[in-house]
């Protein structure tokens, strides 16, 4: 069987390729490329389609999907070009892009709207070219239509609607758009673009549920195949909705007496007494998410202690196999989203594979500058220091240093990770009150949070609260209040 999606019919196993009538070996390959590219960049819509729809529309959707991811990610200078193209291609029905041949021949056989593909198209265009500052919610609107609601009703057809649906369609594509506008807002600031209104966050919310439940009116305008992916889509809306409300993104005006910003390192002791791992990943994943939400430039999470070496042998190894499966099934999830994966901790003794896995998603997110995620594993504070000093030594031996002037800097180039500043906030989950040895040179002057919720349970929103926590409190760094601009500065 070659490519395409393999989907269970009872005991059938279904290539939605070959169910879609897709034959010709390079069309394949670009649906096969389009599964890929949305899998990376939306992985819970991606799943929704292959578990909620039939499978012969599983091709068309990927291309679709991942047709606006490219588009939003194409670079300003080559955005003009690739509209263009595209309009010209679906124009003559056919084209040679390795990606565009999937979402042309997907227009062409279900007989898409141009006029809605050129909507969305100006919409990105006029979003490149002057970030909207939204005073309202209707504001707002104004660019979630072109940049939310197009896109939906773009594939409404593929929805086979008994009657015409394109308003209640546009509505739950513009609310879509909102969660991500909602989930992008600490990366959104830092270049220039602000979309949230000025309204407050519970105003929003509230208008953004009014157009949810307008919207359900869709489940009973198209065909009932496409209802289960359309119900779990509206309940995704509403817990996307239900995260948001009540929360507002740390911003440095929030206390009047403190003169913090957000932390830029914030780093986490995943203390979970022997909870579930699965459990465990699902947490790290959501935290990850929202640090990146909230405008963290680092996050550590402690993984894998140098004690952690004392346990039974199979124990050790059980617990590296999980973290290598995850890093491999992860690594594109976190490229996607411009998150690069640090390693800190001995490369020595860790497996093979492990290692390899470690080192390869290092190399392919290295580029990213959205978070940073440190992932300390056979991780010592004591141990660092320790390599730090031998490795000193050896350069000063070699006349590479003189030692005299070697200062805490200096010093600080010689740990794992050297470019990662100190820790502004340290968390530790589970109840206990200790740092474990973990980034003892690091958080030095770190603030410090202790909270009974054991990791699993610590999610994107008990992170908000602990950096909204650390937005009230007084960084003095060892003075008093009155000498606080003569602070230490970071990585001094």
């Amino acid at each position: 069987m070659i490519g395409g999606h393999c989907g269970e019919r009872g005991d059938l196993m279904v290539n939605s390729l070959d169910v879609a009538g897709v034959f010709d070996l390079g069309l394949r390959a670009s649906y096969e490329l389009c599964d890929k590219v949305h899998a990376a960049a939306d992985p819970d819509t991606h799943h929704l389609v292959r578990t909620y729809l039939p499978a012969p529309k599983h091709p068309h959707f990927h291309a679709l999907h991942a047709y606006f991811a490219a588009t939003e990610d194409i670079s300003d200078d080559c955005f003009a070009d690739w509209a263009e193209e595209t309009l010209q291609e679906v124009a003559e029905g056919r084209s040679d892009h390795r990606l565009r041949q999937a979402f042309v021949h997907t227009v062409v056989v279900w007989g898409l709207d141009v006029a809605v593909l050129r909507e969305f198209l100006e919409a990105i265009r006029l979003d490149r070219a002057t970030p909207p500052r939204c005073a309202t919610f209707d504001d707002l609107r104004g660019f979630l239509r072109g940049a939310g609601g197009a896109p939906a009703r773009l594939t409404l057809p593929l929805f086979e609607p008994l009657r015409q649906a394109a308003h209640e369609m546009s509505q739950l594509g513009e609310v879509f758009r909102l969660l991500d506008v909602c989930r992008d807002y600490g990366h959104d600031l830092r270049t220039g673009r602000c979309y949230l209104p000025d309204e407050p966050v519970d105003v929003v919310v509230r208008r953004a549920r009014l157009l949810v439940e307008e919207g359900t009116a869709v489940l009973d305008l198209v065909h009932p195949s496409s209802r289960p992916f359309l119900e779990m889509a509206i309940a995704g809306c509403r817990l996307g909705l239900d995260e948001v409300e009540g929360t507002v993104p740390p911003r440095v005006d929030r206390c009047e007496e403190s003169t913090s910003d957000v932390p830029r390192h914030v780093a986490v002791i995943m203390d979970d007494r022997g909870r579930s791992r699965p459990a465990g990943e699902r947490a790290l994943l959501d935290v990850v998410e929202g640090a990146a939400e909230i405008g963290l430039r680092f996050l550590s999470v402690f993984a894998f202690s140098t004690r952690h070496r004392a346990l039974p042998s199979d124990e050790v190894g059980g617990l590296a196999d999980v973290v290598a499966r995850v890093v491999r099934d992860r690594v594109e999830w976190l490229h996607t989203r411009g998150i690069r994966l640090v390693w800190a901790g001995r490369r020595d003794r860790i497996p093979a594979d492990l290692r390899a896995a470690l080192e390869a998603a290092e190399r392919r997110t290295g580029a990213n500058t959205r978070l940073t995620l440190v992932l300390c594993l056979d991780y010592g504070g004591r141990a660092e220091i320790v390599h730090a000093a031998r490795r000193l030594v050896v350069d000063a031996v070699a006349g590479r240093v003189d030692v005299d002037a070697v200062g805490e800097r200096d010093f600080g180039r010689y740990l794992y990770a050297p470019d990662v500043p100190e820790v502004d906030l340290l968390i530790r989950t589970s109840g206990e009150q200790r740092i474990s040895n973990f980034l003892l040179w690091q958080g030095g002057y770190a603030e410090i949070l202790f909270t009974d919720a054991l990791w699993p349970d610590f999610d994107r929103r008990a992170l908000r609260r602990a950096v909204d926590s650390y937005a009230c409190r007084d960084r003095r760094f060892g003075g008093v209040p009155d000498q606080r601009a003569h602070a230490v500065p970071r990585g001094a």
